[in-house]
């Protein structure tokens, strides 16, 4: 069947799929080569709600003719919802929808009860790591003279 994509301030592209078959993340797999656009910087919606990629095309509804809307997002909402895209399809092979959702729900309030904690001296000292990997071993080697 064919469905068409519509990009934000774009134009529409007609898609092929198969819908028992076609996974959001193939729909988007063949709109990177359509839109030169990675996977990781696209959200799909239909229906004002956006598309997991690990779902098929048949599980959202989508019909012969439907239109489904491409958004591109930014590097960051990319690596948080591949983040959670990734874990979602590592857990299908062991929980069904519902514990999966209940995993991911309770390790996103986890993290950002974590964040919360955070002073502003933890997330310089994080900060500082990640920029220069050799000044956490230069404050090891101040403190211990």
């Amino acid at each position: 069947m064919k469905i068409l994509v519509k990009q934000l301030h774009g134009s529409d592209h007609p898609i092929e799929i198969s819908p028992d078959i076609t996974t959001v993340q193939m729909v988007k797999e063949d709109l990177q080569r359509i839109v030169d656009l990675p996977v990781s910087m696209q959200r799909l919606m239909f229906k004002g709600k956006t598309l997991s990629n690990e779902k098929f095309i048949k599980e959202y509804g989508i019909e012969e003719g439907s239109k489904i809307h491409l958004f591109k997002i930014t590097e960051t909402e990319a690596s948080q919802t591949t983040l959670w895209s990734d874990l979602s399809a590592f857990l299908r092979s062991y929980y069904n929808e519902t514990e999966r959702k209940q995993i991911i729900d309770y390790m996103k309030k986890d993290i950002s009860e974590y964040v919360e904690r955070l002073s502003l001296d933890d997330i310089e000292r994080i900060a500082k790591k990640k920029i220069d990997p050799q000044s956490d071993n230069e404050e090891k080697t101040i403190s211990t003279n």
